[in-house]
């Protein structure tokens, strides 16, 4: 059996619910606080978990530090996974998740990770001034997805094959690498909502890693509970 593991992008984090909820996860403070002091050093004035309980309307005002937020919560999430379970043949990366893709690899730094995802972000696609955009085919989006194996025995290096997307991408893994289990690092599955019904789940068993954890069994049911009650 070939094991993935996949990191979304940081859309779960627009939740105010999912961010309060995911700090109360040790690996993930740790990581948050290593993060903190990164920020610090290169005199970035913000506050990480000032964001991470603030509300939405708030959060909104600071989304160039989404992805350093997502980055160091996904990174806590897999070290968490990493104390339970093997190492991933395969490691990909969409949107955002690239960074944290990248670092929990070993490809680079956990301080390189972060200071790269404050940088303004460029498009992954390429686009055209005055033409419009074509509409995607499902699963495909303008972000790529960055894929990372292992390279002669030299650790994890980064394929060069471009690709946008998500689908076609773990049909190919599972057609030409033997992927038979991907494990997702999200917060939740709201990055492969395109897989939830689609043909290669019959292929490639997909679990979410929160979910998996049976000492986190109160984090979804905690959301859904405070989702209840009224504003």
């Amino acid at each position: 059996m070939s094991r993935g593991i996949f990191f979304g992008g940081a859309q779960s984090l627009d939740n105010d619910l999912v961010r309060k909820c995911v700090i109360r996860i040790p690996e993930v403070t740790i990581r948050l606080r290593e993060a903190q002091k990164i920020m610090d050093q290169s005199e970035e004035y913000v506050d990480l978990m000032s964001l991470m309980n603030s509300e939405n309307r708030d959060f909104q005002n600071f989304l160039k530090y989404r992805g350093a937020l997502a980055a160091a919560v996904q990174t806590g999430l897999y070290d968490r996974y990493r104390k339970t379970q093997a190492e991933p043949a395969i490691f990909l990366g969409h949107a955002n998740g690239k960074f944290a893709a990248g670092q929990c690899c070993g490809a680079e730094s956990f301080e390189a990770m972060i200071l790269e995802s404050i940088k303004p972000s460029t498009p992954s696609a390429p686009v055209i001034q005055g033409l419009e955009m074509p509409i995607l085919s499902r699963g495909a989006t303008n972000a790529r997805v960055h894929s990372f194996e292992v390279s002669d025995g030299e650790g994890f290096c980064e394929s060069p094959q471009e690709c946008y997307d998500v689908v076609s991408m773990i049909e190919k893994l599972a057609d030409e690498k033997g992927l038979t289990q991907l494990i997702i690092i999200g917060p939740g599955l709201d990055a492969i909502g395109e897989l939830i019904d689609h043909p290669v789940r019959e292929r490639v068993q997909m679990l979410e890693t929160i979910e998996m954890d049976p000492l986190l069994g109160w984090f979804w049911s905690d959301i859904k509970r405070l989702e209840a009650v009224p504003a």
